[in-house]
């Protein structure tokens, strides 16, 4: 998919189609977020806008087959990982003067 596609485009394909789409959308979107993680990609813009995208095919895939796709194992776990809150350590004032 060189170009961004509108919602009704995407609700005018087939199943499948759409399911090819999104694979190669979030080909892309690895390709891309690996290239500015190496610097020789400078627009983040297009990493957004490609994140967009694939979220406006999963939302349409879901409408038309009633599930969402799904989420492999892999990125559960890095989805898991990267959003725990972090624990603050708060000490009273008497108890950092005592120690």
């Amino acid at each position: 998919m060189s170009t961004l596609m509108a919602i009704a485009e995407l609700r005018r394909l087939t199943t499948d189609e759409l399911r090819r789409e999104l694979r190669d959308a979030r080909s892309d979107y690895a390709k891309l977020r690996m290239s500015i993680e190496m610097q020789s990609e400078k627009n983040h813009a297009k990493m957004k806008n490609l994140r967009r995208s694939i979220a406006r095919m999963c939302m349409v895939l879901d409408e038309t087959k009633g599930t969402a796709p799904k989420v492999s194992e892999k990125e559960k776990v890095t989805k898991e990982t990267s959003q725990k809150p972090k624990k603050s350590v708060q000490r009273s004032r008497s108890a950092s003067k005592k120690a």
